[in-house]
């Protein structure tokens, strides 16, 4: 039996999600909600969904059996929109960022417990072809490689263009500027390769000629057994989005993108430099997510990422402000 699924949010990313969901054949999409209605139209005729469209959340959610809502709105919408539907009893698939502060994220763990809910957040990059592949080198390799010691993730992309939605650049809807949007990918990508251990958060956070929204940073964290470096540039540059990770005996390095400088795939070195490893396996990173969601709100074996897990990424975002405000170390 296929999952209902109601769509709140139908922006660009709601098309990439509500494709990978459909591909499954284990879900279907019963009611969308947009706050423009004819938005919310566009995707239903996009896919050619014979469903109820609504503008008002409310009616979406009490005129139709929903088992799951998938959560694509604006960062600042997030935990009004998980309210709603956690208190009628509804399992939740949201967009990253989970909350625009730590505190959101705590609320909507409580709510799930409270609601006997399952809920689970979209970290995409978890999915990419080169982590699936690196977590199998890793594995491969793990007794000659030794223990993790660094990791550094590199980000530079034109973020300021006319082609993203303005929400992105308002406060009040963005919560914030890339370090929210982006800043919880590279994060989530650094905890997830083996730098969770950090208890000290230093981190600069570049202006931007809109308010409230920054326009890069830089992040250094250390712990007793591993750090990481987190940056990311918003001006118009090659697009570069690198992972690199030190370990005792080696490195391994993840090249997202070619650039000219660099060709897309996953190296493997040593003191002697690096090697290319095999091809990228052949996978859709939306479709594996959505599977692995698919499989833990069925009560299946799943590595879907956990609230918790989202969290812990928000509240190292919120340290790198606090950080970038005092112009000092803060705890983690």
């Amino acid at each position: 039996m296929r999952m209902r699924i109601g769509v709140i949010g139908t922006g660009k990313i709601a098309y990439t999600n509500v494709e990978a969901l459909l591909k499954t054949n284990r879900a279907e999409i019963v009611a969308i909600y947009n706050r423009t209605l004819k938005n919310g139209q566009a995707l239903a005729e996009k896919y050619s969904l014979d469903v109820p469209v609504y503008s008002n959340l409310t009616d979406m959610l009490d005129n139709n059996k929903i088992d799951v809502a998938l959560i694509n709105t604006p960062h600042s919408l997030h935990i009004k929109d998980f309210t709603l539907c956690a208190n009628r009893g509804i399992d939740i698939i949201i967009e990253k960022p989970l909350g625009i502060n730590y505190e959101e994220c705590l609320e909507m763990i409580r709510l799930r417990n409270k609601n006997g809910i399952k809920a689970t957040v979209c970290q995409t990059q978890r999915y990419l072809p080169h982590m699936r592949l690196a977590l199998k080198i890793i594995e491969k390799n793990k007794e000659k490689l030794g223990k993790v010691q660094h990791v550094s993730d590199t980000l530079n992309m034109h973020y300021f263009t006319n082609i993203r939605s303005k929400w992105f650049f308002d406060k009040k809807l963005a919560g914030g500027g890339m370090l929210l949007t982006h800043g919880a990918h590279q994060i989530d990508r650094v905890f997830f390769l083996g730098a969770r251990n950090v208890n000290r958060v230093l981190a600069r956070l570049e202006s931007s000629k809109y308010l409230g929204i920054d326009g890069g940073y830089q992040i250094m964290a250390s712990g007793n057994n591993t750090s990481f470096t987190v940056t990311c540039c918003g001006n118009p540059s090659p697009f570069t989005s690198n992972v690199q990770i030190d370990f005792e005996y080696g490195s391994i390095k993840i090249v997202l993108f070619s650039n000219g400088v660099e060709v897309e795939g996953v190296y493997l070195g040593d003191e002697y430099g690096y090697k290319k490893v095999d091809k990228l396996p052949e996978e859709d990173a939306y479709l594996c997510q959505f599977t692995a969601m698919l499989d833990y709100l069925e009560n299946k074996p799943s590595n879907a990422p956990t609230l918790e897990e989202a969290a812990e990424v928000v509240r190292m975002l919120d340290k790198a402000k606090q950080s970038s405000e005092l112009s000092a170390c803060v705890d983690f």
